[in-house]
């Protein structure tokens, strides 16, 4: 399985190098959503570690997968809420 780090993603070249640090870059809601995008990438990354052993038969390794789905499910709905965020403040000028 192919794991993704946050900087090779689609999302932080748009972050970093593309549009999105040039139309948002000068609003505080642009940094505040590289940290949940980076614990994103972490947890679904130790997922897919975890996905390589033999977790059906561990049940500390299904404890930890169903951990790192968990903890990916909540940095995305606070990236979620940080983009909401960007857009707000883009809009309100």
């Amino acid at each position: 399985m192919a794991s993704t780090e946050d900087q090779q993603c689609r999302l932080d070249h748009w972050y970093e190098e593309g549009k999105g640090r040039e139309v948002y870059g000068n609003l505080p809601a642009y940094a505040a959503i590289a940290q949940s995008h980076r614990d994103i990438h972490e947890n679904l990354n130790k997922a897919v570690g975890i996905l390589g052993t033999q977790w059906q038969n561990d049940l500390d390794s299904h404890a930890q997968l169903v951990g790192c789905f968990q903890a990916a499910e909540k940095a995305s709905a606070t990236y979620m809420q940080g983009v909401d965020n960007l857009s707000q403040q883009k809009l309100a000028g």
